[in-house]
């Protein structure tokens, strides 16, 4: 299975932008999903048997409550055939700091 270590986006502030980022892409045929996160780290493909230590050693990672602003929009791997949409939140450090910690408990 596929793992990723996310955050769920709940700011009611970035409604707005979810949902013209959905209308837009549903006029294109591309269908985007309607909860949006911040991906911290991909950990790919994983047996399911892995699940359990993987959030064990995760439980420990902490952060302080901190703000962020939306950036810049990108797509990847190209605008031609793009399979992730991103919404940069910066400033970066705050992330950084958060994804420096899941690595290590990893």
């Amino acid at each position: 299975m596929r793992l990723f270590v996310a955050l769920p986006v709940v700011d009611e502030r970035f409604r707005h932008v979810q949902d013209e980022l959905v209308d837009g892409f549903v006029h294109s045929g591309i269908r985007l999903l309607s909860h949006f996160h911040c991906t911290l780290a991909f950990l790919g493909e994983q047996p399911e048997e892995a699940v359990v230590d993987i959030e064990e050693r995760l439980r420990d990672v902490r952060a302080s409550s901190f703000s962020a602003r939306y950036g810049r929009f990108c797509v990847f791997p190209s605008e031609q055939f793009f399979r992730v949409a991103a919404l940069v939140l910066e400033p970066p450090t705050p992330f950084l700091a958060l994804q420096q910690q899941i690595f290590t408990a990893l």
